[in-house]
């Protein structure tokens, strides 16, 4: 209260000013003391422009409350003491402030583990998925490759049984042929005997028995053949790819 310090003149100006300096520290205590406080009015005097820097950065700050036994400056001492409690306040939540800052740092640190971690796995399996499209790939190639070994196959079997068949059709003409040799082989035999008791003269003999010899060798040079064929027509045993 001014007009007890009974000043006058620039000391009572100053005393305004200190006043005014006072309630603006109020103002801005409350504020910060406040849970929602949107909006701190450091700008109001020089007192709180001053002291901004002591109450928003982590600094060592004390204050201190000076109180009076006297009736008359009560008020004066509840204003201070409320101050004072508004100062433990902003301490607390400073405090609190400094644990949740803490932990979120710790979380954040353990989020960038975390997020390293999924990284790296995510890396694990795309590269493991990578593998396994290379080996689908390995397997529809050998799969392809084992239907195409298998069609061939069926198809020189069936060229096989085909060939087989003509060499045994070819081979049953031949022997029918070699046994109509045979026959007239026997029918020139009886003849040359025939003729040989007659007494035919000796070159229709010779042509006879020299006809007869080369039938004869046709038809083992014929069968010899065809066997030789149909040799070479038997399946061999493919080696696996």
């Amino acid at each position: 209260m001014v007009r007890w310090t009974g000043a006058g003149g620039s000391q009572l100006e100053e005393a305004n000013t200190i006043n005014k300096s006072l309630s603006a520290l109020g103002v801005v205590i409350t504020s910060l003391a406040g849970p929602n406080a949107r909006h701190i009015p450091y700008r109001d005097s020089k007192l709180t422009r001053i002291l901004e820097d002591s109450f928003v950065m982590n600094v060592p700050t004390t204050m201190i409350v000076n109180a009076c036994v006297k009736k008359v400056k009560n008020q004066e001492v509840v204003n201070e003491q409320m101050n004072a409690d508004d100062l433990t306040n902003i301490v607390q939540k400073l405090q609190l402030e400094l644990q949740a800052e803490k932990a979120q740092e710790e979380t954040n640190c353990k989020l960038a583990d975390v997020e390293e971690a999924f990284i790296q796995v995510q890396f694990e399996c795309d590269q493991q998925e990578k593998k396994i499209q290379a080996l689908i790939s390995q397997l529809e190639r050998e799969d392809r490759c084992i239907r195409y070994l298998e069609t061939s196959r069926m198809h020189l079997e069936s060229n096989h049984k085909k060939t087989v068949a003509h060499l045994e059709a070819t081979l049953e003409e031949k022997q029918v042929g070699y046994s109509n040799l045979e026959t007239e082989h026997a029918r020139l035999m009886v003849e040359h005997e025939r003729l040989k008791l007659s007494g035919t003269n000796r070159q229709f003999e010779e042509c006879n028995w020299k006809q007869s010899k080369k039938l004869m060798d046709e038809v083992m040079i014929v069968s010899k053949h065809t066997q030789k064929q149909k040799d070479v027509a038997e399946p061999t045993c493919p080696s696996k790819p």
